[in-house]
Formats: C-alpha cells, structure tokens, sequence
C-alpha cells in the first residue's frame, strides 16, 4: 500500500503519498480502462421479451476458483443475492454465464431492481428488464 500524510487544515492541507516495500503497480493502469468499451448485456432485449414477465438478467458472473462452468454453478453463485425474493423469483440459466431471475410479481422485481442496482462488483452485472404488456399477478393493480 501507500503511506500518506498531510500537513495543515483546509484549503491550505499538503498531502504527502510515498509509496511503501508492499507497494504493487496494478496489472493494469486506470487510463487503459477508461479507455475500454464497458461491458454491456450480452444478448438483446427481444431475447428476455420471450418471458412475458419482469426479468433482472445477471451477467458477467464470477465463479469461484476451481468451480467448473456448469449452469447449476452459475445459479448457486447468485442464491445467497436473491434469498430474500426466494419465494417471489425463479433463477434460470441461459447460457454462455447468463442467467435471468423471473419474477411474478411488479412490486417484487422492483425492490429487487432497487436493491441489485446494476449489480456487485466482481462479482455480477444487471440489466433490467420489463416487457412492454407484462403479466400481472393476479390480484395485483397497475399503478
């Protein structure tokens, strides 16, 4: 890591960074990154359309080390996310790493949609997504 240090208050402070013996350069430098397209829901929307209902599409999932690419491997890195929607969702594996959660219920894929956001860093990304006529649950009102 870096020491750092810094002299005075306010608008007059004079920070001092120097670097230690644990010090690393990054594998890659920030400017490179910036530089780079960021990565975006691999498939269409048409493709989520099929399901007819809200969907929260996880991509770019991260598997544990020494976790092989199976679909139920995919599925049980995200449980442990949507264990608070277990009984309102329904995880399915697309393919090539992506997986869509399906919910039933308007008010439940939009708590899960706030909660997620775009999704944990390293460890997936979201993209939301809600049919132009969706199903709605019965009982349920349009707001």
């Amino acid at each position: 890591g870096l020491q750092s240090e810094s002299v005075d208050d306010g608008p007059h402070r004079l920070p001092s960074v120097w670097a230690t013996e644990s010090t690393e350069m990054p594998e890659e430098l920030l400017s490179q990154l910036l530089m780079q397209e960021p990565k975006q829901w691999p498939m269409t929307d048409a493709t989520l359309d099929r399901f007819q209902q809200p969907v929260i599409a996880l991509y770019d999932i991260s598997l544990p080390q020494d976790t092989s690419e199976t679909s139920q491997s995919y599925v049980q890195v995200l449980l442990p996310y949507f264990k608070t929607w277990r009984d309102d969702c329904r995880l399915r594996y697309l393919a090539s790493g992506c997986v869509v959660a399906l919910f039933e219920s308007q008010s439940k894929f939009k708590d899960c949609c706030d909660v997620l956001a775009g999704g944990y860093r390293g460890i997936f990304r979201t993209h939301a997504y809600q049919p132009s006529t969706p199903s709605l649950v019965q009982g349920e009102a349009e707001h």
